[in-house]
């Protein structure tokens, strides 16, 4: 069955986005987030929404002691800043608790387990996990910037080795210990051999 909309294509995205949106309102307890994508009539598009990183996010319900993932799908578009809204529990439909990707959940019929868990992740104790693994991680890349700015290869190390060798068997000095020669100059009006010494650290 085919239909025909009278006008543009852009004259009539506004309709067919509420018709999809009033589509995906129809299953409330699906998968995937059913809130993800509201439509703004006054600005005749979606809102604005973001997506978690990378959108494989583990949530909870503690009501069914349960844990679930966010995943995402072509469907909902580019990924733009905006509003979040935590996807629903595929059992019960209630709002998932995000409890971080490397949360391991107890067993279901550890109820005790599932209390503490609870009132921890209320009392924003998985925030501040979050947080602290977010610095940890930007620490560490940090180091490893760092590591690679300062890090040489063998080849480099054994070619700049070979260089030093041959410079102090020629006789060749460098613009550093011709700077060092040059200060001597100055200040002692002559060069001698102890006062080079002392300035190479012989």
């Amino acid at each position: 069955m085919s239909w025909y909309l009278p006008g543009s294509w852009s004259d009539n995205s506004s309709l067919l986005a509420a018709i999809r949106l009033s589509l995906k309102k129809s299953t409330p307890f699906q998968r995937r987030c059913d809130r993800r994508i509201d439509y703004d009539t006054r600005l005749g598009h979606y809102a604005n929404w973001t997506r978690c990183n990378p959108a494989f996010q583990k949530y909870a319900c503690f009501d069914c002691r349960k844990v679930f993932k966010c995943t995402s799908s072509k469907e909902d578009g580019p990924i733009i800043k905006g509003p979040w809204y935590p996807p629903h529990c595929p059992s019960c439909g209630k709002e998932g608790r995000r409890v971080g990707t490397a949360f391991k959940a107890p067993s279901r019929n550890d109820l005790c387990g599932w209390k503490e868990l609870r009132e921890w992740v209320e009392s924003g104790g998985e925030e501040s996990a979050q947080k602290s693994l977010m610095q940890e991680r930007r620490a560490s890349r940090q180091r490893l910037r760092v590591d690679d700015r300062s890090r040489i290869s063998m080849d480099e190390r054994r070619k700049r080795i070979e260089a030093l060798q041959k410079a102090s068997e020629l006789g060749v000095r460098t613009s550093e210990e011709e700077r060092k020669l040059s200060i001597i100059r100055t200040f002692k009006g002559k060069t001698t051999k102890e006062s080079w010494g002392v300035v190479v650290g012989l």
